[in-house]
C-alpha cells in the first residue's frame, strides 16, 4: 500500500508545475577536497570520483596522483559512511517560490542518506534557530524540513557556527554543514575569518549552494574552499541537482595518500579513470607542515552546545520534482513512507 501511495503522489507531479531540470551527466565532475599538509611529508586528500563512478567500490589502482608531473605511489581507502554528519542550513529569506524549491531539494536531500546519519536542521534567519538537534531520526528530518517557515533577515555565519556545533566529536566521524542561501549574510555577530578558522580546527566541511541571482560576495565560496568543500551558484530551476551532486559527493568519498618530494609550492594532479570513465583535478598546494594547522575534529573550540579546500564545482542537474511534492503535507508523507519502505525487511514487503 505505502508503494501505490508514492506511485500516486509522483503521479500527481507530471501535470503540475516542475521547479526541477534534468541537466546532462558531466563525467569528469571529480572532487578533491581537504588536502593534508600537516603531516608533511605525508599529503592526504579527500576525493570524490565522478559522478557516474559514484556507487561503485573502486580499486586503489583506479587512483592516480602525480606531483610536479611525477607520478607518486598512492594509498587509498574509502570513508565509512556510517560515521558522517551532516547540518543542513537554510535561508528563510528568499521569496515564497524559492524557499518552497529549496524545501523540496533539502527533501530529496535527507531521502538519499543512508539509516543511521545525524542530521541537524538550522534556520538561518537572525538569530539562527536550531529546528532540528543532530538526530539519526531521518523521518523526523524530513518533517522537520517541512515545517520550515519564511522569517526576515538572515545571519548566515551565526547559522554555520550553530550547525558546527551540532556535529559531535566521534571516532571516524565525517563533519560536513550544507548551507543554502539567497544573499550575503546581513546581521551575524560572528566574521568570516574567525568562521574559517574555527571549522578549520574543527574539521568540518562546508558546501554551499547559492542561488545565482543572490548577492554572496564570493564569501561562501572563501569559506567552502578554506573548509574543505564545494561552493556552487545555481539557478532555482537546479536546487535539486545541486543537493544531489553534494550527496554524491559525500557518500562517496576515498582518502588518497603518497608521500610528497619537493617542498613549497607544488602543482598536484589527481586523477580517477576505471570502465572508461574517467575524472582528472589539477591543483596548485603548499608542501610546507605548518604549526597549529591540525584538523582534527573537536579541537580547542568552545562548543555551543547546551548553551554554552575545495575548488568551485559545477554541479549536474538532477532529476525533475515537481511542485505537488512541496506542500507540507505530501513532504512529510513521501519522507515517512519513503523511509519506511527502506528500512522495512524484505521479507515484510513481499508479505504484503
Amino acid at each position: 500500500m505505502k508503494r501505490v501511495i508514492l506511485v500516486a503522489l509522483v503521479g500527481l507531479s507530471v501535470s503540475a508545475p516542475a521547479f526541477g531540470v534534468v541537466a546532462p551527466e558531466v563525467p569528469g565532475d571529480l572532487v578533491v577536497s581537504k588536502v593534508d599538509t600537516t603531516h608533511y611529508p605525508q599529503v592526504t586528500m579527500v576525493v570524490a570520483p565522478p559522478r557516474l563512478l559514484a556507487p561503485r567500490d573502486l580499486p586503489a589502482d583506479a587512483f592516480s596522483v602525480t606531483e610536479n608531473g611525477e607520478r607518486r605511489e598512492v594509498n587509498v581507502a574509502r570513508l565509512p559512511n556510517s560515521g558522517l554528519q551532516i547540518a543542513l542550513v537554510l535561508d528563510p529569506t528568499v521569496p515564497p517560490e524559492l524557499f518552497r524549491a529549496a524545501q523540496g531539494a533539502a527533501l530529496d536531500f535527507v531521502l538519499r542518506l543512508p539509516i543511521g546519519t545525524r542530521v541537524a536542521l538550522i534556520d538561518a534567519g537572525a538569530p539562527p534557530e536550531v529546528t532540528l538537534p543532530a538526530t539519526t531520526d531521518l523521518v523526523a528530518a524530513t518533517r522537520a524540513v517541512g515545517d520550515l517557515t519564511r522569517r526576515p533577515d538572515r545571519a548566515i555565519y551565526d547559522a554555520v557556527r550553530r550547525a558546527d556545533a551540532e556535529l559531535t566529536p566521534a571516532s571516524q566521524a565525517r563533519h560536513t554543514v550544507v548551507v543554502f542561501t539567497g544573499g550575503r549574510d546581513r546581521s551575524s555577530s560572528i566574521t568570516l575569518d574567525a568562521l574559517k578558522r574555527r571549522l578549520t580546527v574543527r574539521g568540518t566541511s562546508v558546501y554551499a549552494i547559492e542561488l545565482s541571482g543572490g548577492d554572496t560576495g564570493g564569501a561562501l565560496a572563501t569559506l567552502a574552499a578554506g573548509a574543505g568543500g564545494e561552493s556552487v551558484r545555481v539557478a532555482s530551476t537546479e536546487l535539486v541537482g545541486a543537493y544531489q551532486r553534494v550527496a554524491d559527493v559525500l557518500l562517496n568519498q576515498y582518502r588518497v595518500s603518497f608521500a610528497a618530494r619537493s617542498r613549497g609550492r607544488a602543482q598536484l594532479s589527481v586523477g580517477v579513470a576505471a570502465d572508461g570513465i574517467s575524472g582528472e583535478r589539477s591543483l596548485g598546494v603548499e608542501l610546507t607542515a605548518l604549526e597549529g594547522t591540525s584538523r582534527r575534529a573537536g579541537g580547542a573550540v568552545p562548543s555551543e552546545r547546551g548553551g554554552g579546500r575545495a575548488v568551485a564545482e559545477p554541479l549536474a542537474a538532477g532529476v525533475a520534482i515537481a511542485m505537488a511534492l512541496l506542500a507540507g503535507g505530501l513532504l512529510v508523507l513521501l519522507g515517512r513512507a519513503g523511509l519506511r519502505a527502506r528500512s522495512t525487511p524484505s521479507s515484510q514487503r513481499s508479505a504484503r
